[in-house]
């Protein structure tokens, strides 16, 4: 892919359209191609439909060349990929809440699952993020223990 396919594409002419991001609020949704993610950027969808424009939608998936991805093209604003530490940050940078909802039953690595809550952790407290939102489990106690360092949206 070059810039000039980018530009054409339906995804980035959307981002061209768009007259301002500052008046915006950017909401990011990790796990945007699953059942919780993808209802979530539908609520924001029928804001906008229902003439609320206060919100930019991102989208985070693990690849956006993927194929199995495009549905979401026509929902948000951007999407962008978590595969490297660049794009992960730049998907958060600027925005002012996040929405998790990631997929410990891919691998049912609690590890690799808490390794990424606490990159979005660091990032969101780094950039100054207003709001996160982690959807899990009902109860995940019995996956991490009563361990007192994951405490994640505090401060220390």
């Amino acid at each position: 892919r070059n810039c000039a396919d980018d530009l054409n594409s339906k995804h980035y002419s959307k981002q061209l359209e768009m007259t301002s991001f500052e008046d915006k609020k950017v909401i990011v949704v990790f796990g945007a191609n699953g059942p919780e993610g993808t209802a979530v950027v539908k609520a924001f969808t029928r804001l906008r439909e229902a003439g609320n424009d206060e919100y930019l939608i991102r989208a985070v998936v693990p690849s956006v060349d993927d194929s199995e991805y495009q549905f979401l093209q026509s929902l948000v604003d951007e999407m962008h990929d978590s595969s490297t530490d660049t794009n992960f940050r730049k998907a958060l940078t600027g925005a002012y809440g996040v929405y998790i909802a990631n997929n410990y039953f891919v691998d049912l690595d609690i590890n690799r699952e808490m390794k990424e809550l606490k990159r979005i952790q660091d990032y969101s407290i780094s950039l100054g993020i207003k709001h996160v939102v982690l959807s899990c489990a009902e109860d995940t106690r019995p996956f991490v223990g009563k361990r007192r360092d994951i405490l994640f949206w505090q401060k220390t």
